[in-house]
Order: C-alpha cells, then sequence, then structure tokens
C-alpha cells in the first residue's frame, strides 16, 4: 500500500510540474531552467521534495528517483548527473557535476563547475567581461563522499572523502581521507586503502 501511495505521489508531483518541463525542452534556456529550479526550490517539506525531483529527473543529464533535494537548493545547469540515495540539504546551489552514490552535500554547499570561468589578467576591463575559460568542468563528487556545511568544491572529490564544513576544494585530493581548509589539504586517512 505505501509503495503504490509513494507512486501515486510521484505521479501526481510530475503532473504537476509537467508544463515546467515542456517549456524547458520547448525554450531550451539556462536562465528559463535556473529559474524553474529557484522557484520549486522555496516549496517547503515533503510536496517541495516530489515536485522539485520530479522536475530534475526530466530535465538533468541524468538523474535517480532515489535522491532527495531539501528545501532552498537548485541546480544551477542541466549537465548534472545524480545517483542514487544522493542527499542534498538544504541551500546547496549544484553546477555542472557528477554526484555518484551515496554523496551527501550538507547544507550551503557550493559546487562550482571548476575554476578559472573568469580572465583577470587585464584590469582595465571588467573581470566579468574579460576572456576566460567558457567551457566549464563538470565536476566529481565520488561514491560515499560527505560534503561539510559550507564547503565550496571546485575540483574532483575522490570516493569516500569527507570534506570539512568550510573547506574550498581547490584540485583534486587523495580519497578515503578527510579534507579541510582554505584551500583544503589532507588532515588524515580513513581506514582502508587510498583512491
Amino acid at each position: 500500500m505505501r509503495k503504490l501511495l509513494k507512486s501515486l505521489v510521484r505521479f501526481t508531483a510530475f503532473v504537476l510540474v509537467s508544463p515546467f518541463i515542456v517549456l524547458n525542452m520547448f525554450f531550451r534556456s539556462l536562465t528559463f531552467f535556473q529559474g524553474v529550479g529557484q522557484l520549486l526550490a522555496v516549496i517547503p517539506g515533503k510536496v517541495g521534495w516530489y515536485l522539485r525531483m520530479a522536475f530534475y529527473r526530466r530535465t538533468l543529464t541524468e538523474c535517480s528517483g532515489r535522491a532527495t533535494m531539501e528545501f532552498g537548493s537548485y541546480f544551477s545547469h542541466w549537465d548534472v548527473v545524480v545517483k542514487d540515495d544522493v542527499y542534498i540539504s538544504a541551500y546547496c546551489i549544484v553546477a555542472r557535476c557528477v554526484l555518484e552514490e551515496g554523496v551527501m552535500l550538507s547544507a550551503y554547499t557550493h559546487v562550482l563547475d571548476g575554476g578559472h570561468q573568469h580572465g583577470i589578467s587585464d584590469c582595465t576591463v571588467s573581470f566579468q567581461h574579460q576572456s576566460g575559460k567558457r567551457d566549464s568542468d563538470r565536476v566529481i563528487i565520488g561514491k560515499g563522499s560527505w560534503i561539510g556545511t559550507k564547503a565550496v568544491i571546485m575540483a574532483n572529490v575522490k570516493p569516500y572523502t569527507v570534506v570539512g564544513a568550510g573547506a574550498v576544494v581547490t584540485r583534486s585530493l587523495p580519497g578515503k581521507s578527510v579534507v579541510g581548509g582554505v584551500p583544503a589539504k589532507v588532515i588524515r586517512s580513513l581506514p582502508g586503502e587510498s583512491e
């Protein structure tokens, strides 16, 4: 009975967000996609969770039905892969990335699509108008990793890594470790063979 009820709720959520899904396919505009994500981000509770996931399951590159995204969080790009059992806490902003199985993002985490999106070589021109790396990177957060509150992720995170609260990951570090600081560095290794 519970499984049937869950399926009914998922279907209802899909019906409610289907106009946004169709318009997203029609416009294929990142601005429209982000606007819908921001709108759905502010719907509280389980209702919001079901609506967000119904929209993202049909608009992201890949999105598992077994993922959770809490209030205030949204994806800023559709080139995202979300695997099973991913948990995204409140107020996270996630750009181009792969979130592998069992990844947990704590509140206020920002996953950027790499670094160097804007040039800084000419101080006579505003930074937003300078040439930079236009093709952003797709950051990969490895299986079973836990990203602490207010962390900023700008590089790959290897599997089974704990990123401390407030850390800024600017380069890939060994897996099965605890990392922290600005820029993040290995604080200690976790039991098991390194990735």
